[in-house]
C-alpha cells in the first residue's frame, strides 16, 4: 500500500511537491538529506533551509493499492496545478526538473487558475487531429505549431506542455499539395536545359 503525499512551503502553506511512497515519513527524510536530480525542488528546499525552517508534510491519501499508486500522484498532481499551486516536480512522475531554456517565442504562463480538463499533451492533440483531417498528424506537427505560437500552450514543468483542448479541436491542418507543382517546376526546369544543349 502506497500514499501520496505533498511537500509544503511553511511560509504561505502552499503545496510545492506531490509524490507517492510505501513510507511517507522515510521519504520526508529522503528529501531534506539527499540532494536530487530536481532543481527546482532541491532549490526551494535550500532557500527553506537558509530561513531555518522545513517544509511541512501533508498526507494528502493514504492505502492506495500499488497499481494504481500512480494514477493517484498524476490525479493530485494535476489537481495543485489546477488549483494555481507552483509545484516543484515533473508532471506525471519524479523524474528531473531541468530548467528549461528559454525561447523567445513562448508564452509566459497564463495567469489565474486553469481547469486542468481543457488541457491536452501532444499526443492526445495529434490524436484529434489526425481524427478530424483523416490523415496522420503527429506529435511533432503539434509541438511545432505550439513553438510557433500557432497554438496556445502551458508549460507547465520542464519537460512538460500541454495544449488548449478548444483550440486543438478547432483547427484545421492544411493540407499538402498533391507534388504537381514540383513536378512541372522541375519539368520545366528540364526542358529549358535540353533546349539550351540543342
Amino acid at each position: 500500500m502506497q500514499s501520496v503525499y505533498g511537500l509544503v512551503d511553511p511560509r504561505d502553506k502552499q503545496v510545492r511537491y506531490v509524490g507517492k511512497a510505501k513510507d511517507v515519513h522515510s521519504r520526508y527524510g529522503q528529501h531534506l538529506v539527499f540532494p536530487h536530480k530536481n532543481i527546482a525542488k532541491d532549490a526551494w528546499l535550500a532557500e527553506l533551509k537558509a530561513a531555518g525552517i522545513l517544509p511541512e508534510l501533508l498526507i494528502i491519501e493514504s492505502n492506495i493499492e500499488d497499481s494504481s499508486s500512480w494514477n493517484r500522484e498524476k490525479h493530485w498532481i494535476e489537481y495543485y496545478l489546477a488549483q494555481g499551486s507552483q509545484l516543484t516536480n515533473v508532471m506525471h512522475g519524479n523524474t528531473a526538473n531541468r530548467k528549461p531554456a528559454k525561447k523567445e517565442h513562448e508564452q509566459p504562463l497564463l495567469k489565474g487558475k486553469r481547469n486542468i480538463e481543457d488541457w491536452i499533451n501532444a499526443k492526445k492533440a495529434a490524436q484529434i487531429l489526425t481524427e478530424q483531417n483523416g490523415r496522420k498528424v503527429t506529435e511533432q506537427y503539434v509541438r511545432t505549431k505550439g513553438d510557433e505560437g500557432k497554438l496556445t500552450t502551458w508549460q507547465i514543468d520542464a519537460r512538460t506542455k500541454l495544449y488548449s483542448r478548444k483550440e486543438i479541436e478547432a483547427y484545421q491542418v492544411k493540407p499538402r499539395g498533391d507534388g504537381s507543382v514540383r513536378r512541372a517546376v522541375r519539368k520545366d526546369a528540364r526542358e529549358k536545359a535540353d533546349s539550351s544543349d540543342a
